[in-house]
């Protein structure tokens, strides 16, 4: 499909997603799907017979480096497929509000955490939790910086999106801003792929995150975002009277939502320790359910070090759960994990272990159920989490604290 045709069939969307997708459009997502997700990794000698030597050189890499340093997805994406797909993406991004309101209808929902460029994992996590052609998937942001291959990670989810827009929801996470970008790798990957072009590529993305909706909301009762919460919060209809597109500002319920965390150290709000938005503790997770009538706050946004095993945390009795969905970030060796929310079975956590990103059911329980909902507070995480900390995870700490600021 060439500009003047994506320009055609993007006019003939209509405003209402439920209409569903133009056809031409439909089938061209589907092209940029199947090539990204069939792309070969980039090492040609995965597929040639070796001398012993260097085939143990090459087991001894891919061992030691896991999945962080795996090897890349060579999707070899045109200027002009980033163009096309960026463009609607954005159009297709303002169609939703900025508070996506789904029904309980498209349960089970799966939720994606911080992925930060990691493709291969990304792969891995639609292979295991099922097509999105029939699952319904929340991606809570930060798909790109600090990761390899942050521009295929996002054209992929940006396609998914286009695809089917009332099964894939993408949400804004603070990577997703041009101050952020710029600093921490994705800028830099961007021209080291396309060259001198590679700012016009590196502005179209920008360009498009800048469009991304903020949080969605499950039955009235699940409240997904990737930050958390903010002071300025009346009532969710706030969220959903953000305009876009939008850079992230340096206040307000939108840097909130992408940049503010939990902390059981200081009480009520504080500043945050990462010198922009804030910090909440239990009390203002349970009052903020208890007013808006949530069961459960799902957010990413962080890697702590009782994340390691397991890959998620709970907070404030089960009413907030943080995610993490990179397995071995910045060799870390630390768990991914992707949460399912089910119908009348409550939480079903997956883990992506770092170095062979199996997945593995941590939790399926059946718990107290308020209509169509179970009441999280009963929540309790498995032993997983709650884990005594090994020697590496105190070595570990120093470099996530510094990580956790951005």
């Amino acid at each position: 499909m060439n500009r003047t045709q994506i320009e055609k069939t993007s006019e003939k969307v209509e405003n209402n997603a439920d209409d569903g997708v133009d056809s031409e459009i439909e089938s061209y997502m589907d092209q940029m799907i199947t090539k990204i997700m069939t792309a070969r990794f980039t090492k040609p000698w995965l597929s040639k017979q070796l001398h012993r030597f260097y085939a143990m050189q090459i087991i001894v890499e891919l061992f030691f480096s896991l999945s962080h340093n795996a090897p890349e997805v060579d999707a070899r994406l045109t200027i002009e497929e980033i163009h096309d797909v960026t463009r609607v993406a954005a159009e297709s991004f303002l169609r939703q509000k900025s508070l996506i309101r789904l029904s309980s209808d498209c349960l089970p929902v799966t939720v994606v955490g911080d992925l930060h460029g990691q493709l291969t994992d990304l792969r891995k996590i639609i292979d295991r939790c099922g097509d999105p052609s029939r699952n319904t998937y929340i991606f809570l942001g930060d798909y790109v910086d600090r990761g390899t291959q942050g521009l295929e990670l996002a054209i992929l989810l940006f396609a998914y999106q286009i695809r089917y827009p009332n099964r894939v929801f993408l949400l804004r996470g603070n990577h997703e801003d041009v101050n952020t970008t710029s600093t921490y790798g994705f800028y830099d990957e961007c021209m080291m792929k396309y060259g001198r072009r590679g700012e016009w590529v590196y502005l179209m993305l920008v360009n498009a995150f800048n469009h991304l909706p903020l949080a969605a909301v499950i039955g009235g009762r699940v409240l997904c975002m990737h930050g958390g919460l903010s002071p300025h919060i009346q009532t969710l209809t706030d969220i959903e009277r953000i305009q876009r597109p939008s850079i992230i500002p340096p206040y307000g319920i939108l840097c909130d939502i992408v940049w503010s965390d939990p902390d059981t150290h200081q009480p009520g709000w504080s500043l945050s320790c990462r010198g922009i938005s804030f910090s909440f503790d239990e009390s203002v997770v349970e009052q903020f359910c208890q007013k808006h009538g949530i069961d459960l706050i799902v957010r990413a946004h962080q890697i702590t070090a009782e994340m390691i095993r397991g890959g998620h945390r709970m907070f404030a009795g089960g009413r907030l759960v943080t995610i993490f969905s990179a397995p071995n970030y910045q060799n870390m060796m630390n768990d991914g994990c992707v949460l399912r929310v089910k119908k009348n079975v409550g939480l079903q956590m997956k883990s992506c272990l770092g170095n062979i990103s199996l997945m593995k059911c941590l939790t399926e329980r059946k718990l107290s159920v308020r209509g169509e909902f179970p009441d999280f507070s009963t929540y309790s995480s498995t032993a997983a989490t709650n884990a005594t900390k090994t020697s590496a995870d105190a070595k570990l700490s120093c470099k996530m604290s510094k990580l956790n600021k951005v």
